[in-house]
């Protein structure tokens, strides 16, 4: 499966492939434009994917306010989503922590409340996608096999998406770290890589304030 997709990768470049987990508040945008594929911001560790999602599914439409709402989901070796899938609204403040524990158990808290607990145990990975970091995300289509050479126009969009109060957790027994210019990297990312990819090529919108532990995206057409 291949996926037409824009990322936003906020990655600390301390201890990168050992650190133990990510937290931050997210602002939701106050508007969106969702004509197919969905917007998600999440925490990742340990191969694990745990954040906020809003797709263009029945699931998630409020016929009141005529919108696509939000809500918790937890992908990766296990798979949990939080229903209804009409949690949270546009424009709501999240916080959102995951944490590898000291038992070798994942952990997911949504404002401050624990909606998951892996069953089995894991351990961090030599492999920098499984590593501690937040990313911003948006999906517009998916395709069982290659993508066309040529891609359709980008037509998802949104407003503007803040993710502050950044931190990282060390190995070990370490504290959790607040994110700086100086220990963490924003890397735009898009997917396919290969074919022509339409302008925008990456999120269009970016305020890089890592210097204060805060990062915001956004996304015209």
């Amino acid at each position: 499966m291949t996926e037409y997709a824009k990322f936003v990768k906020i990655v600390p470049q301390v201890n990168t492939t050992t650190n133990l987990g990510f937290q931050a508040y997210v602002t939701l945008p106050s508007t969106k434009n969702l004509p197919s594929g969905y917007i998600n911001m999440y925490c990742g560790v340990a191969g694990f994917e745990c954040g906020v999602s809003s797709a263009a599914d029945s699931r998630f439409y409020d016929a009141t306010t005529k919108t696509y709402k939000w809500h918790w989901f937890v992908n990766g070796p296990e798979i949990d989503n939080g229903v209804p899938y009409t949690q949270f609204k546009d424009g709501d403040r999240i916080h959102l922590k995951l944490v590898l524990g000291d038992d070798g158990r994942i952990r997911f808290y949504v404002n401050f409340n624990l909606v998951f607990t892996s069953q089995k145990t894991y351990t961090t990975s030599s492999d920098s996608l499984k590593a501690a970091r937040f990313i911003f995300g948006a999906l517009q289509n998916q395709y069982d096999g290659a993508a066309p050479s040529t891609l359709p126009a980008w037509k998802l969009s949104f407003s503007k998406i803040v993710a502050e109060q950044m931190m990282f957790k060390a190995p070990g027994a370490g504290d959790w770290t607040s994110v700086t210019a100086g220990n963490t990297t924003a890397i735009p990312v898009h997917t396919p890589t290969t074919g022509t990819t339409p302008s925008p090529v990456n999120i269009n919108g970016t305020t890089n304030d890592l210097a204060n532990a805060r990062y915001a995206v956004s996304m015209t057409v």
